[in-house]
């Protein structure tokens, strides 16, 4: 049985990336010698090294959004800092009875990303419930570009402890929210 010494060349990768990537299939046709000491047809040998090869890819392109949203969230925070502070306090806290917490907000946390978008994007006046309180307000639209809404929100949703499903907005979603 003849081993492989090389990742397959359907496994070599090109572009940004390809080195990682590479690297980690040939660090992969290695860990294949060890499949050769159980018995597996070929074809399934072969199915093995794909999974693997292919959760690998994943990894690294989780990465890459890994590194947008880093991004994201660090140029929400300076916008953060201009546009929302004064209402919602350093730790979005925000003020009882006058503006709504962000932090620990089921609003943020839980309601659809729609709702957010709208928000950041458009303003709000009128009732708003956030964690059972009704808040009756208005927050004015803040002027905001689609990359800056996303940023805002990416921002908010993944800081003070906020536990949110969807924790990347990104550009394209905030375009599509209309009034």
């Amino acid at each position: 049985m003849k081993a492989l010494d090389e990742p397959p060349s359907t496994f070599k990768s090109k572009g940004a990336g390809s080195h990682f990537l590479n690297l980690c299939c040939s660090v992969l046709s290695y860990q294949f010698h060890f499949l050769q000491f159980f018995y597996f047809p070929k074809t399934m040998k072969s199915i093995i090294l794909l999974v693997v090869a292919a959760s690998t890819g994943l990894a690294a392109l989780q990465s890459g959004d890994n590194d947008e949203l880093a991004k994201s969230i660090s140029r929400g925070r300076a916008l953060y800092q201009t546009n929302c502070i004064s209402c919602h306090m350093p730790e979005g806290e925000g003020m009882e009875a006058v503006y709504p917490p962000l932090a620990g907000s089921d609003f943020v946390q839980e309601d659809s990303t729609d709702k957010v978008i709208r928000v950041v994007k458009f303003g709000v006046q009128g009732e708003i419930v956030v964690n059972g309180q009704v808040y009756n307000g208005m927050m004015p639209e803040l002027g905001l570009d689609s990359v800056q809404v996303a940023d805002v929100i990416n921002f908010i949703k993944n800081s003070w402890g906020n536990e949110s499903e969807i924790k990347y907005t990104t550009p394209a979603m905030v375009v599509k929210v209309t009034k």
